[in-house]
């Protein structure tokens, strides 16, 4: 997809397409792990509404990401049937699916809503890790091979 073979012309890293894949990774593995613990301390069909609801999350930012790609490009070389389309699918398959799941008899709302919510987590976390680093109250874990992390006390 074209969301990860976008190449960001300038330094900071720390946006575009690579912070989106960035934040997909981790969503996947802990959807993975809640589900299973959803299945073993719920039910199977908590740990289903779960990867569900992540699964319709992620694809939002995945849709979200390409419409704002799309838009922010100069006006003068914007493709406004792609906008629409882009639109149209995001509607289609993310709206869809999210009212396909709450709609579904044998699916928990709690579940779908808390795989819908865990991106937030995830994107919420990972700024709240930054801010820390950034602040000096959190090594990055960074190290020119100088420090010792063992006390010989």
């Amino acid at each position: 997809m074209a969301i990860f073979s976008y190449e960001l012309t300038g330094n900071n890293d720390q946006s575009g397409p690579q912070a989106i894949r960035r934040i997909l990774i981790p969503c996947a593995w802990l959807a993975v792990i809640f589900a299973a613990l959803a299945w073993v301390f719920l039910s199977f069909n908590h740990a289903l509404a779960f990867i569900g609801g992540t699964i319709v999350g992620c694809l939002n930012l995945i849709f979200l990401t390409l419409l704002v790609q799309q838009i922010l490009v100069a006006s003068g070389s914007r493709n406004y049937l792609t906008i629409a389309l882009i639109l149209a699918l995001k509607i289609l398959i993310v709206y869809g699916g999210l009212a396909g799941l709450l709609i579904w008899e044998t699916t928990p709302i709690i579940g779908v809503v808390s795989g819908f919510s865990l991106i937030l987590l995830v994107i919420t976390l990972k700024a709240a890790g930054r801010a820390l680093i950034a602040s000096g109250i959190l090594e990055s874990g960074k190290s020119n091979g100088t420090e010792s992390y063992r006390s010989d006390a």
